[in-house]
């Protein structure tokens, strides 16, 4: 469960996650990378929930300047450095392991 999408977790959890897919198939443990590979796409869908696009910025004085960013939360409009390198950290993760 990664419950409600939450930038800074949800990127450090999906990076932990690609890890532990890639140790699976290291072992070819075959029932694990299923579950580890589902369990990144929900985690992937919870970060893009999270991004910011020219439809969800209305709100937004200087939506030009926030549109790719990921907010923090929901209901968070912060943009944090932190939780933005762990995003990251988990994308590069992914296209390293998923190629």
């Amino acid at each position: 469960e990664y419950g409600s999408p939450h930038s800074s977790s949800d990127g450090v959890y999906t990076e932990g996650l690609v890890y532990a897919y890639e140790i699976a198939d290291m072992i070819n443990d075959t029932d694990h990378m299923e579950k580890y590979r589902d369990a990144v796409a929900l985690g992937v869908h919870n970060i893009f929930s999270l991004q910011y696009t020219v439809s969800n910025t209305d709100d937004i004085q200087y939506p030009e300047k926030v549109i790719g960013a990921i907010r923090y939360e929901i209901d968070d409009d912060r943009i944090r450095i932190d939780t933005t390198q762990h995003t990251i950290d988990a994308y590069m993760k992914i296209l390293l392991v998923f190629d």
